[in-house]
This record gives C-alpha cells, sequence and structure tokens, in this order.
C-alpha cells in the first residue's frame, strides 16, 4: 500500500482538532512550501497561536515538535541542502545567514501576512472603485515612487488609464487641485510617511476625490482622508521598503479586472502586438 504524505495525513487529522489548533494545521498547509523557511516564532507571529501551543499540537500528531515536522517537508518537498541551488544554501558566515537567504525569508512572512490578514470586503471595494473610474492617477514619493510605478504599469497593462504624476514638471498640489469626482487618486505610502504626501492627500480630500491609499498600517496618518486603506506588509531587513507582498496584491487587482473583460484585453493585445513586432526580436 502507497504511503500517505504528510498533506494528506493533515488533512485526515484536521476533522478532530479543536478550533485553533485547526487553524494552526490550516496554516501549515495552505502555507506547506515556505514552511522549511520558517521558525516557530514566525508561525506564532502570523497565526497569533503561542509556540508553546504549536509546538504541543505537533507532539500530540505523532512529531517530535515543529522542528521535525520541518525536516519531513523539507524531504518531501526535495529541498535538502544539498539539492538547493548554491545562492540559496543556509550557510554561515561569522554567524550570520547569508542575506539572500534572510531577505527571501523576509519576503516570505511578508506574504504570509498579506494573505492571512487582507480584508476581501476591502478589496472587492477596490475592485469597485478602480472600475468606475474614469481616470486613475498614482502617487508615491521618495522611496514609495517604485510602487506608484508598479500600480501604474500594471493598470495601463489591463487598459486602465492611469497616469504616474510623481515626476511631471507640473506642481502635484496643482494636478491634484484639477482632478474631478470621477477621477480616482491611488497613494502608495509606507514608512516614514512622508509629510508632502500627507499635504496632497488632505488637498484630495477637501476636493471630494476619491482616494485609495496603500500603506503598512490602518493607523497611517493619511488614513483619515482616504476613501479605502489597504494594508500591505513590507517588513524590511535594513532597507528600502519590501515591494515583494504589494507586487502580489497589486498584480491580484490588475489580474481579476483583466478578468472581467477577458475578451476585449485579448484582442487589444493581438492588435499591439502586430504594430509593435517590429521592436522586437526573439532569441
Amino acid at each position: 500500500m502507497k504511503k500517505k504524505s504528510l498533506v494528506e495525513v493533515l488533512r485526515e487529522k484536521l476533522s478532530s482538532l479543536p478550533k485553533r489548533r485547526r487553524s494552526i494545521a490550516l496554516f501549515i498547509l495552505e502555507n506547506w512550501e515556505e514552511i522549511p523557511l520558517m521558525s516557530i516564532k514566525d508561525v506564532s507571529e502570523l497565526t497569533g497561536i503561542s509556540p508553546a501551543t504549536i509546538s504541543r499540537m505537533f507532539k500530540q500528531l505523532g512529531f517530535k515538535g515543529f522542528p521535525h515536522l520541518k525536516k519531513l517537508i523539507k524531504e518531501e518537498l526535495n529541498l535538502k541542502k544539498e539539492s538547493l541551488p548554491k545562492a540559496f544554501e543556509e550557510t554561515t558566515t561569522k554567524g550570520n545567514k547569508k542575506i539572500l537567504v534572510k531577505i527571501a525569508r523576509q519576503d516570505i512572512k511578508n506574504l504570509s501576512e498579506l494573505l492571512l490578514k487582507t480584508d476581501r470586503k476591502k478589496l472587492k471595494k477596490a475592485l469597485q472603485m478602480i472600475k468606475k473610474a474614469r481616470r486613475i492617477y498614482t502617487l508615491g514619493i521618495g522611496s514609495n515612487s517604485i510602487f506608484s510605478h508598479i500600480a501604474s504599469y500594471l493598470l495601463n497593462q489591463i487598459e486602465k488609464d492611469t497616469l504616474c504624476i510623481n515626476d511631471w514638471e507640473i506642481p502635484l498640489e496643482e494636478r491634484v487641485a484639477s482632478l474631478g469626482k470621477n477621477d480616482l487618486l491611488i497613494v502608495c505610502c509606507f514608512k516614514p510617511y512622508n509629510l508632502y504626501t500627507l499635504d496632497i492627500a488632505e488637498l484630495a480630500f477637501k476636493n471630494d476625490v476619491e482616494l485609495l491609499l496603500i500603506t503598512d498600517s490602518d493607523y497611517s496618518p493619511l488614513s483619515r482622508f482616504s476613501t479605502l486603506t489597504l494594508t500591505v506588509p513590507s517588513h524590511k531587513i535594513l532597507f528600502p521598503n519590501s515591494f515583494s507582498a504589494f507586487s502580489v496584491l497589486f498584480n491580484a487587482i490588475a489580474t481579476e479586472l483583466a478578468f472581467s473583460k477577458k475578451n476585449l484585453l485579448v484582442s487589444e493585445k493581438r492588435k499591439k502586438d502586430r504594430m509593435l513586432r517590429k521592436f522586437y526580436f526573439e532569441a
């Protein structure tokens, strides 16, 4: 008889677990490939359940503890150290893990937190705001400019008229003062919060312009001027802010909007491909 996989074993035991312990098992199953790179503290922070409870649960399920579970998952995923690309080996230099591994782990934590904490109702409202807007403007000053450029690029890819106003020669306050009620301003602002961005958000608020704020906390000082606030984890090792979770979120938004007009987008893409063919070549 074929030996059951770890996934099958955990799924079979789900129904018999109390609510809190079931949530731990579900988290493990939903983040299977990332678990080998997480510590028990990471899982605790993302689930809100103490490390002691997590450790106890896995012992009761027949494992020696969380490290034992990680080891077995690695084996099932063929993620033993000797099979990993050299750049991702978890070797140490003077007691510090290689920076690439550190950053990869931090981004995994950001993505896991995004999946756990994103409010679906807020996401649905953001989609409606973007869909109905006549024209969209994105704004991110200084280190936040990369976020506004990503947002603008992805929305233009799905034929949504979007302009990134970061780099315009016209002062931002003049540009924002000219926005109408059918326009949407998407502001990207992560810590440290930019005071000029705060002033621009307040100006948009006073002019009754819808403002979608994408930031790292519901308590951001800009949130009082936004129509809707979406929070995105951007925890970093040093600098700059991580943009992995932001990219995933906005890619999801653009993809969802694209599906609503799939036939039109396919037709437009074919037309563009014919027009731009002479500018590209295939190796």
